[in-house]
């Protein structure tokens, strides 16, 4: 239907959030800047990379892994990839790198899984850094959730000797747990809601609409008719049952300002505005006597 194909395309096009990890905002949607090109092609990677995280036997090379690989190199070109990302889709081709390798180049494997576990450590505790004086790593690593083991590797690669390819390989493990943990399925909940929480809010505004265009025709057909009580029904701007263009637009005010806040700003309007757009009614204006008389002084103003 039109309202689904309109609340399809508006969530693909409006709602990209990426979020920190443990920085959940719930109340409102922001709108930010996010590599992928819409949420279903978010999801599609979610899809591959997330289950290979759990799952330590899998094989990362089979088509849609690869595919999903390729499209995250593609997000990594356009910037602003989210650091969970980087970190799931490095640990996976190094972890295919070193299943093909076969005990060959154990130190470049050995400096790969280094360096990508030392990044995503190090992205996940300097945002949280915000006294005077710096905290220690391993505190705000554990508010985090991130496993002491990590802070360790990333300690030792980082002031000591290279860990041994079997703690990086333990390592690498627990950090995919932690991404798929803390922003996969974080993430994939965030979208879940909103979508939930746009389409409820424009089946309120739809509503809104439809008793509007419904009052309209009722108003229309009762000045037709000779019967006193529907002309002082229509005098009331009601229809008997509490229902009027006063009280439709106060609904419909009340559902914009609920819109707002699951959207990203300025597209609720633009969202409503599209939904109820047609050939013949561009945006049927719910609206109150008080209303039309205020415009058509305004009319009698510029024409003076």
């Amino acid at each position: 239907s039109l309202f689904h194909s309109f609340i399809h395309s508006f969530i693909h096009s409006f709602i990209r959030s990426t979020r920190a990890p443990l920085r959940v905002a719930r109340e409102t949607m922001s709108a930010r800047l996010a590599p992928w090109a819409s949420v279903a092609e978010w999801r599609a990677v979610c899809d591959a990379l997330a289950p290979v995280t759990t799952t330590s036997s899998s094989r990362e090379d089979s088509e849609a892994v690869a595919r999903a690989l390729s499209t995250v190199r593609a997000w990594r070109a356009r910037g602003r990839a989210p650091l969970a990302i980087e970190a799931t889709a490095a640990l996976l081709e190094t972890m295919s790198r070193d299943r093909d390798a076969r005990g060959g180049h154990l130190e470049t494997t050995r400096a790969a899984y280094a360096m990508t576990l030392t990044r995503l450590v190090n992205g996940v505790v300097d945002p949280a850094q915000k006294g005077r004086y710096a905290a220690p790593v391993a505190t705000l690593a554990r508010k985090a959730g991130l496993a002491r083991e990590l802070v360790d590797l990333r300690h030792e690669a980082t002031h000591d000797a290279m860990p041994g390819l079997g703690a990086l390989r333990r390592g690498a493990r627990r950090a995919l747990a932690w991404c798929r943990r803390w922003y996969w399925d974080e993430q994939r909940r965030a979208f879940e809601e909103a979508m939930m929480g746009v389409r409820k809010r424009a089946r309120e505004l739809c509503a809104c609409e439809a008793d509007a265009r419904a009052l309209r025709e009722r108003q229309g057909a009762g000045r037709g008719a000779e019967t006193s009580d529907e002309e002082e029904e229509d005098a009331r701007g009601g229809d008997g049952d509490g229902s009027s263009f006063k009280s439709i637009r106060e609904r419909r005010r009340a559902a914009m300002g609920r819109l707002s806040s699951v959207c990203p700003k300025g597209a609720a309007h633009f969202m409503a505005e599209c939904l109820f757009e047609d050939d013949d009614d561009a945006w049927l204006r719910v609206r109150d006597e008080e209303d039309e008389e205020d415009e058509g002084e305004e009319e009698e103003e510029v024409a003076k």
